[in-house]
């Protein structure tokens, strides 16, 4: 059964919503003495010094101080907000690997902030970051597959991504696992793991995920649904490692 379309473009205006909040904060990667100097500037709030010092890194290759570079031309910090900027300075760190900047220039292309609108493009750098574990790039690659959105819709595929989300603790893909079980979309239906991830959502604070939940359980006989606040409470209790 396919997940209603409402709910599911509801949960990706979410999804995307989340990501914005990133731009605010600068990538975390092993630091060398000069970035890390840049860096303590940066979060401290001094964006003249933090340019001093991560301009001349960046031009000289150095894919951490890029993806610097291009949050302060993302959010105007110490330099004018220039999307086109961000977007060229994340594209030269995204080509050196860095998963933030994949993400970031994967988001830019689906918004069409600072380059064309290109969701084919999107989706290839949110796949290059994904694979790589970025918890952003999971979400919205998940989303994009669910909807077909710059890649041929694949419930199965949209599924996965969601799953590797959901088990880093992200919310939004914990309640999409715990829908799919319910419906089996992309997934063999499970009404026990329905019940779980549906269970942790709402201990991790989604809401809506309470009424799904119940709904849930009313489906089930007494030893499924003894099995399944049993996962779930196993789950808060000692964590996603106890279950992979």
């Amino acid at each position: 059964m396919r997940m209603h379309r409402p709910l599911a473009r509801s949960l990706f205006r979410l999804m995307l919503a989340a990501t914005a909040l990133l731009a605010l904060s600068a990538p975390t990667h092993a630091e060398t003495d000069a970035y890390s100097e840049g860096l303590a500037a940066f979060e401290q709030g001094d964006y003249a010094e933090t340019l001093t010092i991560i301009e001349p890194l960046a031009r000289d290759g150095d894919a951490k101080a890029q993806a610097l570079l291009a949050v302060m031309y993302d959010n105007g910090l110490g330099v004018s907000q220039s999307q086109e900027e961000a977007a060229r300075w994340y594209g030269f760190a995204a080509a050196q690997g860095d998963a933030y900047s994949q993400h970031m220039l994967g988001r830019m292309y689906h918004l069409g902030r600072g380059v064309p609108q290109d969701d084919e493009l999107s989706a290839r750098w949110m796949q290059k970051a994904a694979e790589q574990g970025n918890i952003q790039s999971q979400r919205s690659l998940g989303a994009f597959y669910h909807e077909g959105i710059g890649v041929e819709q694949n419930q199965e595929a949209a599924f996965h991504w969601f799953e590797q989300a959901a088990w880093q603790g992200d919310t939004e893909s914990q309640l999409f696992v715990g829908l799919a079980y319910a419906r089996g979309d992309g997934v063999h239906r499970d009404p026990i793991q329905a019940y779980m991830w549906l269970s942790v959502a709402e201990a991790n604070g989604q809401e809506s995920a309470k009424k799904w939940k119940e709904q849930e359980a009313q489906e089930m006989n007494p030893k499924q649904l003894e099995a399944a606040k049993k996962h779930a409470a196993e789950w808060r209790r000692k964590g996603p490692e106890h279950f992979q």
